[in-house]
């Protein structure tokens, strides 16, 4: 007599040990006996069946007829949160695969693996938010994978209408373009009307250009973008490069030495080492370099290259631009003590004062001694055997102008 209940699957149990647990579960889930199915794993106790059992029951319930969002609850519902183990990606995949577009979307809103979810966002079309995604994953890597893929496969102004809606979209494209596509990056620039960033770009290509002619012209251009991104003081650096490069390729063909590539301190330092003072002089008014500056630029170099005399001559000058006190530590710091000392007993170049100061900042201290009797200065006397502790020698010469200067000033009193 035939049973009254329904039996999904008969198998006796020495057919169930041949087959296996796992084998018997595939041939439930081919049945869609998926109770059943799911039941067998709570029972034995099978690691991971019953959330295979679910994933395989969502696969098939996404193929059925029915309203995408309440497909889409009823899978969320049943799934819920205990099943981490299972992929959205893999059952969004299969409503795709059916043609349920908008299923898949929804069902791709609970997937947590970014990296899994963001390939079938764009498969299925929602670039933006595959973008979108990316870049907040925190995956960088990930990130530049989108925006290449959404850049091969997109026209241009689609592409760039997707980039400039993210500043970190931007930033990523724009550090990519830079390390690799450079005239890619040129052509964002002018998209996003960036004149600054152009400007930038051009300088970069005028240093790396071997003809002077074309890093000239670049030049120009590069002041026409400043000029249109309203960056003033950046225009007139770019224009004063300009006008220093072609002063250069001047000099260079009227002197025959090499001049380009090198800046305008190290120019004029240059020419006031040859004694090319006139050529000195046009860059600093053409460059309209303050006198001091230019002063400045002068003294170091005779001093770095030992020309005392033209250091003593400025010296002498009743008007100069830069003290006499550094043009002696200048003296001091190219030339030694030697030198400075030619300057420092000179007569008439320095009062007293400075040179007390001058003797004690070098060390000299016997000569500072000698200078501090001359200024008639106890105090400093005082001060500078302070610093001159330990040293008898010097000391002894310290007091014995002390005492002088003591005995003249009594000695006047008493008259």
């Amino acid at each position: 007599m035939p049973s009254k209940n329904k039996i999904a699957m008969p198998l006796t149990m020495s057919q169930f040990d041949n087959l296996s647990p796992k084998v018997v579960i595939d041939r439930l889930l081919q049945r869609r006996l998926f109770a059943l199915a799911s039941k067998m794993c709570q029972f034995m106790q099978i690691q991971g069946g019953h959330s295979r059992v679910l994933a395989h029951w969502a696969c098939y319930k996404v193929a059925q007829e029915g309203e995408d969002a309440e497909i889409a609850a009823t899978i969320k519902k049943r799934l819920g949160d205990k099943t981490h183990d299972i992929s959205y990606c893999d059952i969004a995949a299969k409503a795709a695969e059916c043609g349920k577009r908008e299923l898949a979307i929804h069902l791709l809103e609970s997937e947590t693996s970014v990296s899994r979810q963001v390939p079938l966002l764009i498969n299925l079309g929602q670039e933006a938010s595959a973008l979108s995604k990316a870049l907040n994953s925190g995956n960088r890597d990930l990130a530049y994978s989108v925006i290449l893929h959404l850049r091969k496969n997109n026209p241009s102004y689609d592409f760039h209408m997707l980039i400039r809606k993210s500043r970190l979209g931007k930033v990523l494209y724009e550090s990519y373009c830079a390390a690799h596509d450079p005239e890619s990056l040129q052509d964002w620039y002018q998209q996003e009307d960036d004149y600054a960033s152009l400007a930038l770009l051009q300088v970069e290509s005028a240093m790396s250009s071997t003809s002077i002619d074309t890093r000239l012209t670049k030049l120009v251009d590069v002041q026409t973008k400043f000029k249109n991104a309203n960056a003033e003081p950046l225009e007139a650096l770019a224009k004063d490069h300009h006008m220093l490069l072609k002063s250069q390729v001047q000099l260079q063909e009227k002197l025959g030495k090499d001049f380009v590539g090198l800046t305008l301190h190290q120019t004029l330092s240059d020419l006031i080492q040859g004694d090319e003072i006139k050529q000195a002089d046009k860059l600093k008014q053409d460059f309209k370099l303050t006198d001091r500056r230019y002063t400045w630029i002068k003294l170091t170099t005779w001093a770095r290259t030992h020309k005392w005399l033209e250091l003593k001559k400025y010296a002498k000058q009743k008007k100069i631009a830069v003290p006499v006190t550094q043009v002696v530590k200048l003296a001091n710091q190219h030339g030694g003590p030697e030198a400075a000392k030619a300057f420092l007993t000179e007569e008439g170049l320095l009062n007293h004062e400075d040179r007390y100061n001058l003797f004690c900042e070098f060390g000299m201290f016997s000569e500072a001694a000698k200078a501090g009797f001359d200024w008639k200065n106890v105090e400093a006397l005082s001060s500078l055997e302070v610093m001159c502790a330990g040293r008898d020698d010097i000391l002894k010469t310290i007091q014995g102008y002390k005492t002088q200067l003591i005995g003249s000033n009594s000695s006047s009193w008493r008259r």
